[in-house]
């Protein structure tokens, strides 16, 4: 099994600091050359591993991203390690680049394989957000048949803030809840799949009838009004239980554009919305859909849905027409302490965008190299860099680049190490996913980019 759904961007980057790094060598020493499975964990032959487990959430961060790139999402590896709050330490897989029917083999039933070692490095570091945001992502490798890029896009449950925020109206409903108009109604509702279609174009959707829908701007879900900011809040709270309603603000990336009834057949009509996206890049909608009661017994059919009437939009709209932004490529050996990134002719100043991304401090000195172009010219689609990381992409819709080498000199030339065969690249829905310096409009430190 290998992944069947996007992942996201939103492991915290304390985990990958040197000091880190070194606090966690002896595990990740000896899971490099054993199962990532409870024996390794508890063999007496390889020392005491329970006590940085125990004691160091950066380590425990770090292993939790590495069995989820790693393992299948039906796979879960139980430590046998009780952690300070009396519950044993287990993670879950999630991507599969080495679970059951990877070609780089089972990384749960027997020692990784360099290739293996290799690609997990890459996601986990495509992985990293220090801004502490929870962020979609489409993560694309040399191979699709371990990264396969999906049919079609679900609709995001929680906004990226805070490293996901729950939005209301996916929440369960309450007995008061059911005097409400059930298309104003914010619980209760199912996120089905994102569609895409042209700034200002009128697009038609049919749904089924005896169900209420709601067509949300961009990939995440909303309720059926805009919530401004609150005057005072907690911005990062605990649980959606503690925070009130409707505490929660609409961020500017998201918001409503219509809740309707389908008790009859009509289509419903709006217009595609820009969602602050460069000129001449597609945008998108996001569909969702509720039972006219709040009951649990009135739940939505598996197959409730809506369709595109007429030739404008495409929904649902697959992986690729719903990430355009090509961020860059990641790649290394974390076993090792090495982490390589390099930047796609998106941006001007690339290795200043990696650095708000991956390091948050200004000048930060967290990566081993300098992060160089991947491989195109700023401004100049198809000619090379005259100094770049990766020698070419490849073919059809991953767009993947291939043959990233790491720069061993800060001067942008010199000497280079080994080839990576395992590169992963990355493509946002946003040019302003992953940054700190974008305003709410959605500018950014673009070139003229066209999709």
């Amino acid at each position: 099994m290998r992944r069947a759904a996007l992942t996201h961007n939103d492991m915290p980057r304390n985990g990958l600091t040197r000091d880190a790094l070194t606090a966690g060598g002896p595990v990740l020493n000896a899971i490099k050359s054993h199962s990532l499975d409870r024996d390794t964990f508890l063999d007496p032959s390889l020392g005491d591993l329970s006590t940085p487990m125990r004691d160091d959430q950066r380590v425990r961060s770090l292993l939790e991203y590495i069995t989820s790139c790693a393992l299948d999402p039906d796979t879960t590896v139980h430590t046998g390690i009780m952690g300070t709050d009396g519950a044993e330490i287990a993670w879950a897989g999630e991507v599969g680049l080495c679970g059951r029917n990877s070609p780089l083999g089972d990384w749960h039933l027997g020692a990784p394989s360099r290739d293996c070692l290799e690609i997990v490095s890459s996601c986990v570091l495509a992985r990293v957000n220090a801004l502490h945001k929870k962020v979609v992502i489409s993560a694309r490798g040399s191979s699709s048949c371990l990264l396969p890029l999906q049919p079609k896009v679900r609709v995001e449950e929680e906004y990226r803030e805070c490293g996901g925020t729950p939005i209301q109206s996916f929440h369960r409903c309450a007995a008061s809840d059911a005097a409400l108009d059930p298309a104003e109604r914010d619980c209760g509702w199912t996120g089905r799949f994102v569609g895409s279609c042209t700034p200002g174009s009128k697009v038609t959707l049919q749904a089924n009838a005896g169900t209420v829908l709601r067509v949300c701007r961009g990939i995440y879900g909303c309720d059926h009004r805009d919530w401004a900011p609150p005057a005072e809040s907690d911005r990062c709270p605990t649980s959606p239980e503690s925070r009130g309603y409707p505490e929660p603000e609409t961020p500017w990336y998201a918001g409503v554009i219509g809740s309707y009834h389908t008790d009859s057949y009509l289509p419903v009509t709006f217009d595609c919305p820009g969602n602050d996206l460069p000129s001449g890049a597609p945008s998108y909608f996001s569909v969702m859909m509720a039972p006219r009661s709040p009951d649990p017994d009135s739940a939505l059919a598996d197959d409730a849905d809506v369709s595109i009437v007429g030739p404008q939009g495409k929904y649902p709209a697959p992986e690729e027409e719903v990430f355009t932004f090509r961020e860059g490529a990641f790649f290394g050996d974390i076993f090792d302490g090495d982490q390589h990134a390099c930047y796609s002719d998106l941006w001007t100043q690339g290795d200043a965008y990696l650095n708000d991304r991956f390091c948050v401090a200004p000048d930060s000195d967290c990566f081993n190299h300098k992060p160089l172009p991947c491989l195109w010219e700023l401004g100049n689609p198809g000619t090379e860099a005259s100094v770049h990381s990766c020698s070419q992409e490849s073919c059809g819709a991953e767009q993947s680049y291939l043959g990233c080498r790491g720069n061993a000199s800060e001067t942008g030339s010199g000497d280079r190490s080994a080839s990576s065969d395992h590169a992963i690249t990355v493509f946002l829905n946003h040019p302003c996913d992953l940054t700190a310096n974008c305003a709410a409009a959605g500018s950014s430190d673009l070139s003229n980019h066209v999709p």
